[in-house]
């Protein structure tokens, strides 16, 4: 396998593309990727399919899982106030506050790892065990 980069201006700032070639010789690996050829159009299109699906998924789920596994160890399963979980969350995983729910609450709360209850007076989360 080959790299090159080069780099291109998008946007007013400088990106790192990569050329990547690869010679497949797999029968099944072969279909494969011709079947994702179809599917999205062009064969660079099913790479980048592939990749974001197995490297960039298992990435994000790495750190939702770490992110669960933080609130479960310093408060056990039960239920705490949202500003807690997010300041714990912003703090441990180095996010800025206001992103936790959009990148680790929001993606726990829809794999069943925590819940939202909206009390009268206050937003609490539930934090399952799992």
């Amino acid at each position: 396998m080959s790299l090159r980069k080069r780099s291109v201006v998008r946007w007013g700032q400088f990106m790192t593309d990569r050329v990547v070639k690869a010679t497949i010789s797999d029968a099944a690996l072969l279909e494969a990727i011709e079947a994702g050829e179809e599917r999205h159009g062009s064969m660079a299109e099913a790479v980048r399919h592939a990749l974001k699906e197995t490297y960039a998924a298992s990435r994000e789920q790495n750190r939702i899982a770490r992110a669960h596994k933080e609130l479960v160890d310093r408060y056990g399963a039960g239920r705490i106030g949202l500003e807690t979980a997010e300041s714990t969350l912003a703090q441990s995983q180095s996010i800025p506050k206001d992103e936790v729910r959009s990148q680790l609450l929001t993606p726990m709360q829809r794999t069943g790892r925590i819940a939202i209850h909206q009390g009268l007076y206050q937003v609490s989360v539930v934090i399952g065990d799992e």
